[in-house]
C-alpha cells in the first residue's frame, strides 16, 4: 500500500537538492524505519531501479545509511536534524539572495515599471503580485470595479485590508461592485474604513477592471472564469497596461459611466434588508447607536 505523503512536505525536502522520489523515499524511511528496497518501492509507488537511485543520493548526503547486520540490504535515516539544518541553510541563503536582489532593483529601478503595452498571464500569481505592488504605490486615487457578484472574503486579487489601510492613509479608494447577501458585511466594514463603496448592476461576470491612481499609473483588465470545484478565480487572460494614455482614457470613461449610474452602499442595503434578518438587525442597531 502506497503511503499518503503531504505534497508540501515533499516540496520542502526537495529544496535540499533532492528529487521528488528522493523525498518520498526519505519520508517513507522516517515513517517506517529500516526498510529494504522492495518495501520502499511498495510503500512509495516508485520503481525499484529508481529507488536505488534515490538511496544512492540520500546516502551521499548522509541522510540515509545502510544496515550491514541484515542479510538483505536494509536502509534507514540518520539523525533527522541533518536535513533540517540543510533546509534552514537553504532558507538563509535565499533570504540573503532576496535582499541583495531587492537592493539592486531599488538602486536601478525595476524594469517592470518601464514596460509599455499589455501582457498575458497563464495564472493569477504574476498579476496578483503586480496589482499588490501597484496598490501599495498608489498615493492619490484607487478605483476598482467588479463586473458581477464577488465574494470579497475569498477574492485572491483584492486585499480588502490593504484597501482599508490606503483609505485611512488619505488615498481616495472607490469600490464598485454588485452588493449582495454574501459580500455586504465586508462592504460595510470597508466603508467604515473610509472606502467609498457603490452598488452597480451585474454587467459581465467575466470582467474585472482596476484603475489604479488618477495619475494614470496602471490598469488591469482581467477575463476570469469561476470554477465549481474551486473557491478561487482562475484567470483565463489578464492585461496589465502601463503608461498607455489612450487605453487608460478609454477605461476611465467606462468607469466614469458606471460611477454615474452607481447606487450608494446604504441605498443598496435598504433595498435588500427586507430579505435578510441579519442585515435588518445590523442596520437597526447602527441607527440606535
Amino acid at each position: 500500500m502506497v503511503d499518503m505523503i503531504p505534497e508540501d512536505l515533499i516540496a520542502y525536502i526537495t529544496c535540499c537538492g533532492l528529487t521528488e522520489n528522493d523525498a518520498r523515499v526519505y519520508l517513507h524511511l522516517y515513517r517506517h524505519g529500516s526498510s529494504n528496497p522492495s518495501q520502499i518501492a511498495e510503500g512509495t509507488g516508485i520503481q525499484r531501479p529508481r529507488v536505488y537511485d534515490s538511496i544512492k543520493r540520500l546516502m551521499e548526503k548522509e541522510y540515509v545509511i545502510q544496515n550491514l547486520d541484515k542479510k538483505r540490504a536494509q536502509y534507514q535515516i540518520t539523525a533527522s536534524y541533518l536535513i533540517l539544518e540543510d533546509i534552514q541553510r537553504q532558507i538563509n541563503s535565499l533570504m540573503d539572495a532576496g535582499q541583495e536582489l531587492r537592493k539592486f532593483l531599488k538602486k536601478f529601478s525595476p524594469s517592470s515599471h518601464q514596460l509599455k503595452g499589455f501582457f498575458k498571464y497563464n495564472s493569477d500569481r504574476p498579476l496578483r503580485v503586480a496589482l499588490l505592488e501597484l496598490m501599495n504605490e498608489v498615493q492619490k486615487e484607487l478605483i476598482i470595479m467588479f463586473g458581477g457578484p464577488m465574494d470579497l472574503a475569498n477574492e485572491p486579487l483584492i486585499p480588502t485590508k490593504l484597501l482599508g489601510h490606503k483609505a485611512t492613509e488619505g488615498v481616495k479608494v472607490t469600490l464598485l461592485l454588485f452588493v449582495d447577501h454574501k459580500n455586504w458585511k465586508i462592504c460595510v466594514d470597508l466603508q467604515r474604513h473610509k472606502v467609498e463603496v457603490y452598488h452597480i448592476p451585474e454587467i459581465n461576470t467575466e470582467t474585472m477592471i482596476h484603475l489604479i491612481d488618477e495619475a494614470l499609473l496602471s490598469i488591469a483588465t482581467i477575463r476570469i472564469k469561476r470554477t465549481k470545484t474551486q473557491e478561487r478565480i482562475h484567470i483565463m487572460q489578464g492585461h496589465l497596461y502601463r503608461y498607455l494614455p489612450e487605453a487608460i482614457k478609454t477605461h476611465h470613461y467606462l468607469l466614469t459611466t458606471f460611477q454615474r449610474n452607481a447606487v450608494p452602499l446604504q441605498t443598496r442595503l435598504d433595498d435588500i434588508k427586507k430579505s435578510s434578518a441579519e442585515l435588518s438587525q445590523l442596520l437597526w442597531t447602527e441607527s440606535t447607536d
